[in-house]
């Protein structure tokens, strides 16, 4: 994870993939990557359009992100505020308090 977030923070763009990113390749096994089961597709999916919807432009896998100051000062105030594009996707994902606990700390913690 820390390799990926220096390349991000070097300016590399991330690729909006489905399935299985270089994060999750790189924590789990093939046989147990939960990236790969429908309900994270779904979420994934809804994800999507809320990143859409947030940053008023329509996205798609393929297309690629720069994780600038400006994209992460965006998504960053989307997920504070709780909003419907913000924060639902992400309601039955694991790391939903994780990620919470990390918004509540001013994103400290984050990596990028």
């Amino acid at each position: 994870m820390d390799g990926v977030a220096a390349r991000l923070a070097s300016g590399v763009p991330a690729r909006l993939v489905t399935g299985a990113d270089d994060i999750c390749a790189g924590l789990c096994p093939p046989a147990e990557r939960h990236c790969e089961r429908e309900s994270v597709s779904a979420r994934d999916e809804r994800a999507l359009a809320a990143a859409a919807a947030i940053l008023g432009r329509p996205l798609a896998p393929g297309d690629e992100l720069h994780l600038d100051r400006a994209y992460l000062s965006t998504m960053r105030a989307a997920f504070r505020t709780d909003s419907a594009a913000g924060r639902a996707p992400c309601f039955d994902c694991r790391w939903f308090d994780t990620c919470t606990d990390i918004a509540a700390g001013g994103f400290e913690e984050a990596r990028l």
